[in-house]
């Protein structure tokens, strides 16, 4: 197969299988009492805990409250980052995204921006503490995967909205 082709081909299946989605805010509206936000509280301690027992235990760092310091302040940086970002958006108040706009704080791309700003944190804070480095990197990489997918998960169940 010649390279236009592939090219071509790639192209047009790359096009057709991304979606193209249209946000007519007027008509989002949430169904349920919960926003996201409301449920940040919970879902981030609930977070924190799972994170740093599984980065304490099984990243072999054994040294509890350095472990649980270093976890609380990438989350806390990985929890706001979106929406630190989202309030750069000139279209909307701070107010006025959290309530009109279908706003789930978990998706995929807050995945790799969990594993862009905690993974190296939590990393070189306790690196020196780890008896293993390959596990604390196992550790961390797979408590972040986990704990976002419960997130993600939470936020759908209990936050429900629609168009």
């Amino acid at each position: 197969m010649n390279k236009k082709l592939f090219l071509t081909l790639t192209t047009f299946l790359a096009i057709s299988a991304l979606p193209i989605t249209v946000y007519a805010n007027s008509s989002w509206y949430w169904i349920s009492n919960s926003r996201p936000w409301d449920i940040l509280p919970i879902v981030a301690v609930a977070t924190i805990i799972i994170e740093v027992f599984i980065i304490n235990k099984f990243g072999k760092v054994n040294k509890l409250y350095k472990t649980a310091f270093a976890v609380i302040i990438a989350n806390l940086l990985s929890f706001a980052m979106p929406y630190i970002l989202r309030c750069f958006n000139e279209l909307y108040d701070f107010e006025q995204m959290i309530n009109n706009t279908p706003s789930y704080t978990v998706t995929a791309v807050f995945l790799l921006m969990t594993l862009i700003i905690e993974m190296p944190f939590v990393y070189f804070s306790l690196q020196k503490s780890s008896d293993n480095q390959k596990h604390l990197i196992l550790s961390i990489l797979s408590s972040n995967v986990a704990t976002t997918i419960l997130v993600a998960a939470t936020e759908r169940i209990i936050c429900k909205g629609t168009w």
